[in-house]
């Protein structure tokens, strides 16, 4: 469920298209994160309380969690009776303050 859509960042591109980056506040009954979105994307999650978010990848941004959907991804409407859940507002993994492992 999203529970907020803030834009952060809108600008027009040299081929004349126009950008905007958002980031939003989505979770399940597992807690919630935060979500960046570009373009269409924040459409769909404005109007639509319920959201299904496929191919996004979690990332580190400033040492907070942050779900980014990018290009690849995609956010679709899901039907609110099938997938409704309230969100756990008590357990924001943004909020934590995350450290970078090596890779292996």
């Amino acid at each position: 469920n999203v529970l907020r859509v803030s834009v952060v960042a809108a600008r027009e591109r040299d081929d004349g298209t126009s950008l905007r980056v958002a980031e939003a506040i989505a979770g399940d009954g597992s807690g919630i994160v935060s979500l960046l979105l570009r373009n269409e994307q924040i459409d769909t999650a404005s109007k639509c309380g319920t959201i299904i978010v496929r191919n996004a990848r979690a990332t580190l941004f400033n040492g907070k969690l942050r779900v980014e959907v990018d290009r690849w991804g995609t956010v679709s409407a899901a039907d609110e009776d099938s997938f409704f859940m309230s969100p756990n507002t008590a357990s924001d993994l943004s909020l934590v303050q995350w450290e970078p492992r090596g890779t292996l």
